[in-house]
């Protein structure tokens, strides 16, 4: 394959994937691009929303403490945990649809993500 017509293949594979992704949900506003989450702010919506899971492992939650566990899920799991907190995954309820924005599930992953890497 000639490399023009190798551009032009990438392209309207990536394309058709495109198309193929579903729509952001419209219940939680996206965050600013240059919104920088917040620690404490987290801290206080890991406290009332994700803890009681988080923290003792209910439903199969993964422990914040468990820093295996959440590197065996991948270089892009601070975006997954992003996406399942809005979304819900598995027991997870969606968080999205419990009322938080997009700027508190970010502050929660932001607090979650320092607590897991200083386990290391």
């Amino acid at each position: 394959m000639k490399p023009a017509s190798q551009i032009f293949f990438l392209c309207a594979l990536l394309s058709l994937v495109a198309g193929c992704a579903k729509d952001a949900a419209p219940t939680a506003a996206a965050p600013q691009s240059n919104y920088k989450p917040d620690y404490r702010r987290g801290m206080y919506t890991y406290s009332q929303y994700c803890s009681r899971c988080h923290d003792t492992g209910e439903e199969g939650a993964p422990t914040l403490d468990d820093v295996d566990e959440w590197e065996a899920r991948g270089i892009l799991w601070p975006a997954l945990m992003q996406d399942h907190a809005r979304d819900g995954f598995l027991h997870m309820p969606s968080m999205g649809q419990n009322g938080l924005s997009e700027e508190n599930i970010a502050d929660a992953v932001y607090f979650m993500t320092v607590k897991i890497e200083a386990g290391k």
